[in-house]
């Protein structure tokens, strides 16, 4: 019976969408029982007509070639089985090979990768058997005729891995060193500073003792933040009360000027003073009224002054009575100082207002 030479494994992508590096193969444990099996099936799993199926040969000449693990298959000759899948190994009918590994490290490294892949690159592994299949886990897994040939990397539905587990073997801890790295980005805030080598349960209670300490500081600010809330508000609170003091003392102020230069009576005083505290626009408008008013200077006065006091007097008050006339404050006058109205009007016009 001729030996036909097998692919065990090669550095093509599989159909689960990663690699092995032929390089990173131990064939140490393989070498000292290079077991044959048919679809990765072994003798306790009881897949025969009479529940079991023996391994149907071994694997010589086993070597390593520009990225491909090669081994020449010898069939038992003594089996039935056996030599039926030797006879569909001669045939063509059969042409697959699969390989049993132990995945014990991969990478993650992106110059690794190749088109297709999308889980990480296997760089070590410990091969522990050789399988004829039928349909492995890459569609061109075949018996080596040429040099266009690829390899199954021993994972069927007979000997299912579990591919989540599977990535999880030896995985480089880079997902650890990157919560240690951030931790420590912050130490000088947070007080907390990791070794390298810090276990996940080191890392748990950083992060744990970094949550309480955050948690602390923001309810110092929550507290300190209520706190200026609360100034704020008195501090406006005495601002408010203070402008309105100011401005009352300023209404004060014009009302007693007014009243000192007997441009009002005493009597007005608080009509006025009201007005003019009320708002801006109300000082505003008592001030215009008193500017378009003249203080009362008594007969007596006008006496002494001599015989053109009255004269001079009269003119005075038709001025007054004009500004006032232009600009709006006669009304108010009349209203407020009904007396001033008469003088001026009298002034004016030399007659006595027609009273309403």
């Amino acid at each position: 019976m001729a030996k036909n030479t097998f692919i065990l494994s090669d550095e093509s992508v599989n159909d689960f969408g990663f690699r092995i590096l032929t390089d990173g193969i131990d064939l140490t444990r393989f070498k000292k029982n290079p077991i044959m099996l048919y679809g990765h099936i072994r003798a306790f799993e009881g897949k025969g007509k009479d529940g079991t199926i023996l391994p149907i040969g071994r694997w010589e000449n086993i070597r390593k070639k520009d990225g491909q693990l090669l081994a020449d298959a010898v069939f038992d000759e003594d089996d039935k089985f056996a030599m039926k899948v030797a006879s569909k190994v001669d045939k063509g009918i059969l042409n697959a090979a699969s390989s049993g590994l132990d995945l014990t490290e991969y990478s993650e490294d992106p110059k690794l990768m190749k088109k297709g892949q999308v889980l990480p690159t296997i760089t070590k592994s410990v091969l522990k058997e050789g399988s004829i299949a039928d349909v492995p886990g890459n569609g061109n897994a075949v018996k080596l005729y040429g040099k266009e040939v690829t390899v199954s990397i021993g994972l069927s539905d007979s000997n299912p891995q579990d591919l989540d587990k599977l990535f999880l073997l030896n995985k480089p801890d880079t997902t650890m060193k990157f919560l240690i790295a951030g931790i420590n980005k912050h130490a000088q805030l947070s007080g907390i500073n990791l070794a390298e080598g810090a276990d996940e349960a080191q890392i748990n209670s950083a992060i744990e003792a970094i949550v309480s300490k955050l948690q602390t500081s923001i309810s110092d600010k929550d507290k300190e933040i209520a706190e200026l809330t609360s100034k704020k508000t008195e501090l406006e609170g005495m601002l408010k009360t203070q402008k309105e003091q100011a401005h009352k003392d300023k209404a004060t102020a014009l009302v007693e000027a007014a009243l000192t230069a007997q441009k009002i009576v005493a009597g007005q005083k608080d009509q006025y003073l009201a007005l003019a505290s009320a708002s801006e626009e109300g000082y505003e408008s008592v001030k215009k009224i008193f500017d378009g008013m003249k203080g009362h200077q008594p007969i007596s006065q006008q006496l002494n002054s001599g015989g053109n006091a009255n004269s001079g007097d009269q003119t005075e008050l038709k001025d007054e009575w004009d500004k006032a006339f232009q600009n709006g404050t006669l009304e108010s006058i009349k209203l407020h100082s009904p007396d001033r109205y008469k003088e001026l009007y009298k002034a004016k016009w030399n007659k006595e207002p027609v009273e309403a």
